[in-house]
């Protein structure tokens, strides 16, 4: 029988190379970043301002930088491991200190033919920098600085805001709620949604079990705003609602499954709509169901107490709470649930 997953909804950064007077970039993923001046720092006016950003004037001579984030798979193919909690191979690296950064670095410029920029001696306690060295390096505090501000002074490079459609975070918390929590219409960006948190343990249970996965999806979505959205999902809860899927399961593929892992957000203490639709478009009679939710604080609510009314005849398994996304220990905590439900 076939197994089904259905939910709703530090890195290593850029590296660098020596000044670029000196290098000729390998390739199109690393771009030159003209040198020039810029005011480093941050004005004391500014919101989450740490103590050590006081405003200077830097000059930082041409260099060049990669594009984009080191994958998982050129870190795996350079060191030969994986260090990472979230895995995919296009994903960036995580869970890695600056010594692990830096020896990648070493380990890439021997792989290209050049001269290695770090010597680490004593356990790692010492390590210095050869600045004739033509290899691969990690940009300095100004370097990096200089290139994420684009040309902008203020505190985020795109000028505006970001919001919850632009990056991934806990998007109920946009920058500068603290002080305008209740009244947050003064804000640049208003309040959003945050997409991490289920979507993320629904990646790791699927990287673990091999099974199919679907991210089911509403057929009239709700809004992107958070105020709006709270509105609409609590008076759909209020309502018993059912919104309509635009996902759709094959019956016959359906009639294969035997397991089906069931992940949704706690919505004030129980399932949200749509997975009521869910539980109600198909027929789980002889199914072991395997649910798991993220919440804020909530753990499970009353949401298990909802899902065995709505699917009488299924099988209900222990569950998995996830706080927020779990955090460092996510990938443990679901091989344990894994294990104790019977699937690994």
């Amino acid at each position: 029988m076939k197994r089904i997953i259905t939910f709703l909804i530090p890195l290593l950064g850029l590296f660098t190379m020596l000044h670029a007077t000196n290098y000729n970039a390998p390739g199109s993923d690393i771009i030159l970043i003209k040198g020039g001046s810029f005011t480093m720092g941050s004005p004391e006016s500014e919101d989450w301002r740490s103590n050590d950003e006081t405003q200077h004037r830097v000059t930082v001579a041409s260099f060049y930088m990669a594009k984009f984030e080191v994958t998982q798979k050129e870190w795996r193919e350079i060191t030969g491991k994986n260090p990472s909690n979230f895995t995919g191979d296009k994903l960036p690296v995580e869970s890695i200190t600056w010594l692990d950064a830096i020896e990648f670095c070493n380990a890439l410029s021997k792989r290209d033919g050049c001269t290695p920029v770090y010597t680490i001696t004593d356990s790692g306690n010492t390590v210095s920098w050869n600045r004739s060295a033509n290899g691969y390096r990690l940009p300095t505090e100004a370097e990096w600085e200089y290139a994420a501000r684009a040309g902008s002074t203020t505190p985020f490079y795109s000028r505006k805001v970001p919001g919850a459609e632009d990056v991934n975070f806990y998007g109920h918390y946009p920058y500068q709620i603290e002080q305008n929590y209740f009244n947050d219409e003064v804000l640049e960006t208003r309040p959003g949604v945050y997409r991490g948190k289920t979507r993320g343990v629904a990646r790791e249970i699927a990287r673990q079990t091999g099974f199919d996965s679907i991210e089911l999806e509403l057929l009239k979505p709700y809004s992107t705003d958070y105020n709006t959205v709270l509105d609409q999902a609590q008076s759909d809860q209020h309502k018993q609602v059912r919104p309509a899927l635009k996902t759709k399961i094959d019956s016959k593929k359906w009639e294969e499954y035997d397991i089906i892992i069931l992940g949704y957000p706690n919505w004030w203490a129980s399932i949200p709509m749509p997975i009521a639709t869910l539980l109600e478009s198909y027929d789980f009679s002889g199914k072991t169901i395997m649910p798991f939710c993220s919440h804020g604080g909530g753990r499970f609510g009353q949401s298990l107490t909802a899902i065995s009314k709505l699917a009488p005849k299924a099988t209900l398994t222990a569950g998995l709470s996830i706080h927020y996304s779990g955090g460092s220990s996510l990938s443990k905590d679901v091989e344990k649930w894994l294990k104790k439900c019977g699937v690994k």
